[in-house]
């Protein structure tokens, strides 16, 4: 089984992990941290049937690859395969290994920030689309940037270095969130990584 994660969470599964689960064997998958939560809940809840599940939430571009090369009989992710990946040219397939995708989970994307002014923290800062995909693309770098002030009112932060933080890893996160930057920040986003304009798991 694989699991595909999307905002919508997909469930790839195969012959070998249906026989799996009648015969209460070990059953192992990978993928998504971002489905982690869900899949510890669940997995404790079938430990309780005697199911023994054990799920490593390494991210979703390993968990597909876990799957492909057979040593896993799950993975979660929220990108499909794609041949190949759109940024590194890596193999990003089944490697043959039959699948089907299922919907498992859904969520949402936020971005949190500390940020400290004068030792205290800033709890209601206001950031526009526009300026979040300009945090992430190195266009804005200041927390005194004019349209971070703007966003917020015409309050002024002062000049302290904005440090975006994303996953090393290949994230399914980090394809929803290129998915968008494609979609609504094209120009900004295909500067960024490079001249392509494609989503990834590997922010660049």
């Amino acid at each position: 089984m694989l699991i595909a994660l999307a905002a919508t969470l997909v469930l790839l599964s195969g012959p070998g992990a249906a026989s799996a689960a009648v015969s209460h064997a070990l059953i192992q998958g990978s993928g998504s941290s971002w489905a982690g939560n869900a899949l510890s809940e669940w997995v404790a809840d079938v430990d309780a049937k005697g199911l023994k599940v054990v799920y490593t939430p390494n991210g979703a571009a390993q968990g597909r690859k876990d799957y492909a090369n057979k040593s896993t009989d799950f993975g979660i992710t929220d990108s499909p395969y794609r041949g190949k990946d759109p940024t590194t040219g890596a193999d990003d397939s089944p490697l043959g290994r039959s699948f089907a995708y299922l919907p498992v989970v859904a969520g949402g994307t936020s971005f949190p920030y500390h940020l400290e002014v004068g030792g205290k923290l800033v709890r209601n800062l206001r950031l526009s689309g526009d300026t979040i995909a300009k945090i992430f693309t190195n266009k804005i770098d200041s927390w005194n940037d004019p349209q971070i002030t703007k966003d917020n009112n015409g309050k002024a932060l002062p000049d302290i270095p904005v440090i975006p933080v994303v996953r090393s890893d290949g994230a399914g996160i980090t394809n929803q969130f290129t998915t968008w930057l494609v979609a609504e920040h094209a120009g900004l986003w295909k500067e960024c990584n490079g001249g392509r304009l494609a989503p990834t798991d590997y922010f660049p």
